[in-house]
């Protein structure tokens, strides 16, 4: 996962899969390089300004926003003002696939889609304070750790909730090839257990597989097989972490023809086994 500039230790704080951090003018220049992050980021802007390119879309995220960047994304921060504060919270891969609930699939696409919301003020103030109090706590001990973690998950719903109830306004017309990829994503999210070929959902949506292709790269800055593996990847590593299904379940579960062609997709994408995964996250 990706780790930031060091800054002063005060102001940086882990627990475990957890990392709360407050940027502000008083810390070390951040880094302006692209990153691609493993894990998820919340980022809570404070005070001033900041332009952040979000797979090729540039945002600006003011006083009083939230930006949600979730797993494999592209980012760049390019511009910040001189006496900014934000404040963010960073979360392990590890982390979100040991959240001991479905994950909500319209509410991760819609952050995709998405990533830049502004909140009501109360919900705001709630987080800005959630923040502070991760951020006073500067030990290690596992109460601590237990702390953050629950002050991180409240976070999230928090955040959760507000991206539920707020319709981001479009400036103008989505263009086609975003129309596609959202009901590309959206389809995706829904069958993805069942279906995971181009053709199928090139045919639902009356597009050739090539213009289905071209499409969700230009709108996302990924291909058809990154977001078909990365949410296929992702749900296995949750059963994987929260059941106790045998890999030839969560292989039926997933559609795979085999086991070993599970096993062998699993490798390809995690790097490890399901079983050595599974002894890593503590299952076995």
């Amino acid at each position: 996962m990706y780790r930031p500039e060091k800054a002063k230790t005060t102001n940086n704080i882990s627990s475990g899969n957890v990392r709360f951090l407050n940027l502000s003018c008083d810390d070390a220049e951040p880094s302006m390089k692209k990153q691609i992050f493993e894990g998820a980021v919340l980022a809570a802007c404070i005070k001033g300004n900041a332009e952040i390119v979000i797979n090729r879309k540039e945002y600006t995220i003011s006083e009083g926003e939230l930006m949600t960047i979730l797993p494999m994304q592209e980012i760049q921060l390019k511009k910040i003002d001189a006496d900014y504060n934000i404040k963010a919270l960073i979360l392990s891969s590890g982390f979100i696939n040991g959240i001991p609930v479905r994950p909500d699939l319209d509410l991760i696409k819609e952050a995709y889609m998405h990533p830049h919301i502004k909140p009501d003020e109360k919900s705001m103030e709630d987080i800005r304070s959630l923040f502070e109090m991760a951020l006073r706590r500067n030990t290690t001990d596992v109460y601590t750790c237990n702390i953050q973690k629950a002050i991180a998950l409240s976070i999230l719903t928090i955040a959760a909730a507000q991206l539920k109830s707020i319709s981001m306004p479009h400036k103008e017309e989505s263009p086609r090839q975003e129309s596609i990829a959202k009901a590309f994503i959206d389809m995706l999210f829904k069958n993805f257990h069942r279906e995971r070929g181009t053709a199928f959902y090139a045919e639902k949506l009356c597009v050739t597989s090539k213009d289905l292709y071209t499409a969700v790269k230009s709108a996302t800055g990924h291909t058809l097989q990154e977001w078909t593996n990365e949410i296929t990847i992702n749900e296995a590593k949750r059963y994987l972490r929260t059941t106790d299904n045998s890999i030839k379940t969560i292989s039926d579960m997933l559609n795979f023809s085999t086991p070993a062609s599970f096993i062998r997709f699993f490798r390809k994408n995690a790097g490890e086994t399901p079983l050595s995964y599974r002894k890593t996250a503590g299952r076995i």
